[in-house]
């Protein structure tokens, strides 16, 4: 996913430019030199940013031309990196970098409207709605639904509230293109020349800028400037500010303005955020959305989308600091995940370590949810954050709902260079995919993370009701995802502990299990395995194959070809008949260049008809056969065959007909110079026959007898305790 750059610490004297991701799909039909047309995508940053072709080709404007030409990317990247460097080593830091700070109580803001001497605000778009825009509570007009005040006071559950004033619009002495017209590297010319006039025409209408100074430092926390017109990260207006946050004494060293802009005796305005007035798709007033992301900033938040735009996953549309600012259409940003509120110092997670625990009835973060975190034992800045996320409030405009599972690798230096997600191969804040990984699709020759693997990160996704060792993921950034960084203490990538029995309740609440020390395992409807190497069990299970043990390369390390799987096969049945077998990264792979592959499970008994289900991927080879059959000693199966994918896991559900002991074989055939090499993982046979048994809630029992952890009797309804950990029937439970 191709994603942009602009603020970080808008609580620092000097600081890293950041910015919201550019919104998907800004395509624009480039002149060239010679005459011909060429289709593009906007991609880079605001310190440099170029137009990708659908055959990976860059080009930029020449000067203020509006024709284009073809130039090397990797130099403007690096570039853009060498600038972002210089910035950094200027910043002088006042608040540490991703550890929980505190932001409460009332604060004061300010907003500047600003006219350029070629463009104004459209007429409607005046200063009084700006004023409801800001701070009305509820304010509902057009496609709205809040205002600014109400973001934050939500997030904060009404421990921060944001009161902005409102100035102009002023009118600047120069028009558009003069501020926000790009040098070769797509850097804009002049942005902090316009804020800089803005607040000393200001400056005639605010007398007192001290309330603004939250912290007494003499710097006012932040000036946010609302340009007229459209931004350039959402349009193909290239002589536009591209919306950023960032402070004057850095875009003085670099040429533009004067430098922090005096208000007051030893008060001064630095730090400032801004952005346009209009969507840049729709023309229309724009929402909230870049607001909050670059006001975020002022709190300490680093931007978690992918800032050099290398091919990492992010966070996606799960938070505001990433794809989340656009959530319905920006008028309905994603809410504040549970590391933004924890950080701000208004919520604390509840530690799930040494003790076996229940969660019941957990409820969503925007209605008053809590959520959980379960450290790394060796590493304590690097965690799992439990939440519940569901379509309300202000995550309405969410993907999909569920548990939620964060993994954070917390290092000070990356979130000072506003980079926690740049590394595709080591994402330090992203979203553990329920269904294991995260899916793609190319368009005009970019890759982006579909929408459709962004619905499925939540727990559960079908069986996937748990997460513990026996996880699986089917691509490397997603495996990355799903296990820690630093080795813990039992000598594995895994926690020691087990997250089980993940429900989604009617009532949009979550339920769950952790079990602590040593992993159960898989916990599909209820069951698990037994630890220490033990013969998986499934409940219901006619016959089960984890393939855990196991351990190569390939498969679900998303490895396909090259040199792997090349262990020695093992299996948790006896009597698998095979043709060359082999392990692969707890998956199997069958067949070999020259002979292709075939497996047999050990018999098992069915009693009629059931469904089978499987995985299943092709080796990743144009010679390689990806039509895969099925056939059923002793029965039937439906369909005969399946057709897999070359360099990926599917899932698939046949139909096993059969009385008696069966034995089901898995084949590829190959001729001439095909081959036929697949890999097989988590083959489940079910017992589908009804059991007139209803299964019962069994929360409150016989004794109802509720204690707290050092011993206090407390009564018999857990409905009329506060939240906390208590003991029932000898089992601890959150409520």
């Amino acid at each position: 996913m191709k994603k942009f750059f602009v603020t970080m610490l808008l609580m620092a004297t000097t600081m890293t430019m950041m910015a919201v991701p550019a919104k998907k799909g800004v395509w624009k039909t480039l002149k060239l030199q010679d005459g011909t047309e060429v289709k593009a995508q906007l991609v880079g940053d605001e310190h440099g940013h170029f137009w990708v072709a659908e055959d990976g080709k860059a080009y930029a404007a020449q000067g203020n031309t509006k024709i284009y030409k073809q130039i090397e990317k990797n130099t403007v990247i690096e570039r853009a990196k060498v600038r972002r460097a210089k910035v950094n080593a200027k910043r002088v830091q006042k608040r540490t970098f991703g550890h929980p700070t505190t932001i409460l109580g009332k604060k004061k803001a300010i907003m500047l409207l600003v006219n350029f001497q070629d463009k104004s605000f459209k007429a409607a778009n005046n200063k009084a709605l700006y004023e409801r825009i800001a701070n009305e509570e509820g304010f509902s007009e057009g496609k709205f639904k809040g205002s600014m005040a109400d973001y934050f006071k939500a997030q904060s559950r009404g421990k921060f509230e944001l009161d902005f004033d409102i100035v102009g619009p002023l009118t600047v002495s120069h028009e558009a293109a003069y501020y926000g017209g790009n040098d070769s590297d797509g850097n804009d010319a002049h942005p902090g020349e316009m804020v800089c006039e803005a607040v000393e025409m200001a400056k005639e209408q605010i007398t007192d800028w001290s309330i603004y100074d939250w912290d007494g430092d003499g710097y006012v926390d932040q000036v946010y400037v609302v340009y007229a017109g459209k931004g350039e990260a959402d349009s193909d207006i290239e002589d536009t500010i591209w919306p950023h946050a960032y402070d004057l004494s850095s875009s003085n060293y670099y040429g533009d303005g004067s430098g922090p802009v005096k208000v007051g005796n030893n008060l001064y305005v630095n730090s400032y955020a801004c952005g346009p007035e209009l969507d840049g798709e729709t023309g229309n007033i724009g929402g909230i959305g870049t607001m909050c992301h670059e006001y975020s900033h002022c709190l300490g938040y680093p931007d978690f989308y992918d800032t050099d735009y290398s091919g990492g996953q992010g966070m996606g549309s799960w938070d505001l600091m990433d794809q989340g600012s656009y959530n319905g259409d920006g008028y309905q940003p994603a809410g504040y995940t549970s590391y933004e509120r924890w950080f701000a110092g208004w919520e604390e997670p509840i530690e799930l370590k040494a003790d076996d625990v229940e969660v019941s009835k957990m409820k969503s973060l925007q209605n008053g949810g809590e959520f959980y975190i379960i450290y790394n034992d060796k590493n304590a800045n690097e965690y799992y954050l439990l939440e519940n996320r569901q379509l309300d409030g202000w995550d309405a405009g969410l993907l999909g709902g569920g548990l939620v599972i964060l993994h954070c690798d917390y290092k000070a230096s990356v979130w000072e260079q506003n980079g926690p997600n740049d590394d595709p191969n080591h994402q330090r804040m992203t979203v553990v995919p329920a269904d294991g990984k995260y899916q793609t699709f190319t368009y005009m020759g970019t890759k982006y993370f579909d929408d459709e693997g962004i619905a499925t990160d939540p727990f559960p996704q079908g069986s996937r009701n748990f997460f513990n060792k026996n996880f699986k993921t089917s691509d490397k950034v997603a495996k990355n995802a799903a296990q820690f960084f630093t080795k813990t203490s039992n000598g594995t990538n895994w926690m020691s502990g087990s997250v089980e029995s993940i429900t989604q309740n009617t009532d949009g609440t979550i339920s769950f299990k952790y079990v602590a020390g040593t992993t159960t395992g898989n916990d599909d409807n209820g069951g698990g395995t037994q630890g220490g190497g033990d013969k998986p069990v499934v409940e219901g299970a006619l016959f089960y194959e984890s393939f855990d043990d196991c351990d190569g390369k390939g498969g679900n390390d998303d490895l396909w070809s090259g040199l792997i799987a090349a262990s020695e096969f093992a299996s948790d049945n006896d009597g698998w008949e095979a043709n060359k077998a082999s392990a692969a990264n707890q998956c199997a792979k069958f067949g070999t260049s020259k002979v292709a592959g075939s497996a047999t499970t050990p018999g098992f008994t069915l009693n009629g008809t059931t469904k089978m289900t499987f995985k299943a991927g092709a080796w990743d080879s144009t010679l390689d056969v990806t039509t895969l059959y099925l056939t059923v000693e002793g029965g039937s199966v439906e369909p005969a065959s399946v057709e897999m994918q070359r360099g990926e896991f599917n899932d698939y559900t046949v139909t096993v007909t059969g009385t008696g002991s069966v034995k089901v074989t898995f084949e590829v055939k190959a001729t001439g110079k095909q081959k036929g090499r697949f890999f097989l993982d988590e083959v489940l046979v079910k017992d589908t026959t009804p059991t007139g048994i209803e299964t019962i809630n069994t929360y409150k029992t016989t004794t109802n007898r509720i204690y707290t952890l050092d011993g206090r009797f407390v009564g018999t309804d857990p409905d009329l305790l506060p939240h906390g950990l208590y003991i029932i029937n000898g089992k601890k439970i959150v409520k």
